[in-house]
């Protein structure tokens, strides 16, 4: 659950961006919309401002994204207790799957 992220020290987060306000993430747009289906990854039961409201009332961050920007990969990270740091010059997505095992 998101709150065993808190519990390991890891504060949760999502964002949002000016034009789509929370389906403006594009991992989550692409998730919801099956296309990680291929990869064994089901289809979330919740939809994004469900999701925020989950990491806020975990005590997580909601962001809000001004301007536009392009992820060119995504990466899930399953190495316990590690996050890697974004990369301004390099946009990826990067999700810690290891806080959902």
């Amino acid at each position: 659950s998101f709150r065993e992220v808190p519990a390991k020290g890891h504060v949760p987060s999502v964002h949002g961006d000016h034009s789509s306000d929370m389906m403006g993430c594009g991992f989550f747009k692409l998730w919801l919309t099956g296309r990680f289906d291929d990869m064994g990854y089901p289809r979330p039961e919740f939809d994004a401002d469900q999701g925020a409201k989950a990491v806020k009332e975990a005590g997580g961050f909601i962001e809000m994204h001004h301007g536009s920007h392009e992820e060119k990969v995504v990466l899930i990270n399953l190495v316990e207790n590690k996050t890697l740091e974004p990369n301004e010059n390099d946009q990826r997505f990067i999700v810690d799957g290891w806080a959902a095992g």
